[in-house]
């Protein structure tokens, strides 16, 4: 009988180390070949590299394949608990399937394909998490064979299955192994394996290592590290957002105010205000108006350029610094770092992560929020300035494109209407506005991202993408809600 798969892998390096420095795999139709080797030696990787999933680093192979075989019915893999698309029902994830191989969906197909692995009828009808493990891994295995698969790579399948239900998964094996599948197995449950029936094994064996000894961190310094991970991740990845979004707010909102400072006739405003208060004037006073409106026209005139200059520079500086900065800033990052760690927070209680961090005695929050919260307070103030000045840059190249000014008495204007303001106490002095709206919004964010991502102690995989969208949508109202709230204290305590 022809040969279903002959494949040869070798290695190049000592990320991987095999027998003979090779690996050769050669199975029939029908055929259980057993990988056999310590954990950590590269089986999964070895079978996943084969298949295509994923390559191996360092290793180089060879695969062929029986070419009357079509490619689509060759080989499948059944990973380890048993994977389905949580969001679908078994016969959603069955037809998915039949779909993704150009096959037809009928009820027949889904039928045969769930009395080949021992499942009722009954069961196509429920979601992957109303499944037991045995049941789990049954309908993973369903969707393999709907494809007609050919080749099998069973990674560790007897695994977390008590001994009736394993029994049972064997036996539904046996009898597809008699009806020509052929499988892999990667498996340290040699009971099982003997009694599937082992054709050929081959072994894999880890690489000798020559590192030096390993080095235990303190709780305090693994606290550090996953701090600045998280700090350098929000800096890094936020940093263009940031950049393009106020390059592009601080041109649009600079020409916007220029266009209306040059458009505003201030002297047709100011003789409509004289006529009106004058309009009752006799005697002396009414003789001297149309001297006293050239008057008037001549000192706005002299004064109107620079006063112009003086307000576009305040206002530009005071708009963004006080107000749309800290604003900006936070809108954004509340879909970068607040989707971010809800969806983080969210895997881990879908993933009973959380839950093994208690058992072990470990706080979740300690371990993700408390460094979340460090590494947000840090990168949200850099980033707000870093953005604010990015805007403000783009006002003094405005400034000289609508004629208000040069660009270094722009900044001199700005310099001092950020930094060395009058009347300024600590509520209203530009860069503490800057610093606390930021962090104040950050605190935000976080919390309903913590809130969001742990409110469900019974969340579903299926359910992250709603917790996250959750979590950027309210984090963006409450922090509208709240600059709102600090506008009005700035209002209260400002004298300008």
């Amino acid at each position: 009988m022809a040969p279903l798969l002959k494949a040869q892998l070798r290695r190049r390096n000592r990320d991987c180390s095999f027998e003979n420095e090779t690996i050769d795999i050669e199975i029939e139709p029908g055929q259980l070949l057993w990988l056999q080797g310590p954990s950590g030696a590269g089986k999964t990787l070895s079978a996943m590299h084969i298949l295509g999933i994923q390559k191996a680093r360092g290793v180089d192979a060879t695969v062929e394949w029986d070419t009357s075989v079509l490619e689509s019915e060759r080989c499948g893999m059944l990973f380890q608990q048993g994977v389905l698309i949580d969001s679908l029902t078994v016969r959603e994830n069955i037809a998915l399937s039949l779909n993704a191989a150009n096959l037809p969906v009928t009820s027949n197909a889904i039928k045969r394909s769930l009395e080949a692995v021992g499942l009722q009828i009954a069961d196509q009808h429920k979601m992957p998490n109303e499944l037991s493990g045995g049941m789990l891994r049954r309908a993973a295995l369903c969707q393999l064979l709907a494809q007609g698969k050919r080749l099998i790579v069973l990674d560790e399948p007897f695994i977390g299955l008590d001994k009736n239900t394993a029994s049972e998964i064997v036996s539904e094996l046996q009898g597809l192994k008699q009806n020509g599948t052929a499988f892999l197995l990667i498996s340290h449950q040699k009971p099982y394996v003997d009694m599937l029936g082992v054709d050929k094994h081959v072994h894999v064996f880890p690489s000798v290592g020559k590192d030096g000894p390993a080095v235990e961190r303190s709780s305090r310094a693994a606290f550090f590290m996953r701090t600045g991970v998280k700090v350098v991740d929000y800096l890094g990845y936020s940093f263009p957002l940031i950049l393009l979004a106020f390059v592009a707010a601080g041109f649009a909102i600079s020409m916007l105010f220029a266009d209306v400072l040059n458009r505003t006739d201030i002297k047709q405003h100011v003789i409509e205000v004289m006529d009106d208060e004058l309009k009752t004037a006799e005697g002396m006073v009414k003789m001297m108006i149309p001297m006293l409106k050239k008057k008037v026209v001549s000192v706005i005139d002299a004064r109107s350029p620079q006063l112009k200059a003086m307000l576009y520079c305040m206002g530009v500086a005071k708009l963004f610094v006080l107000e749309l900065g800290p604003l900006l800033t936070a809108l954004l990052l509340a879909g970068r770092i607040g989707g971010s760690y809800s969806g983080e927070i969210a895997t881990m209680q879908a993933t009973n992560q959380n839950r093994l961090l208690i058992n072990l005695g470990v706080s979740p929050r300690q371990w993700s929020l408390y460094p979340t919260i460090v590494a947000a307070l840090i990168a949200a103030p850099i980033l707000t300035a870093v953005g604010t000045m990015v805007a403000l840059y783009a006002g003094s190249i405005v400034v000289t494109w609508y004629n208000l000014g040069t660009g270094d008495a722009y900044w001199k204007d700005v310099t001092e209407a950020v930094f060395i303001p009058e009347h300024a106490v600590w509520q209203t002095y530009p860069p503490y506005v800057l610093i606390y709206r930021s962090m104040a919004f950050m605190l935000i964010i976080i919390a309903l991202a913590e809130t969001c991502g742990r409110w469900d102690p019974l969340l579903q995989p299926r359910s992250v993408p709603n917790v996250i969208t959750s979590a950027v949508v309210l984090s963006g109202l409450c922090i509208i809600f709240a600059d709102w709230g600090f506008s009005q204290v700035l209002l209260q305590y400002a004298d300008w």
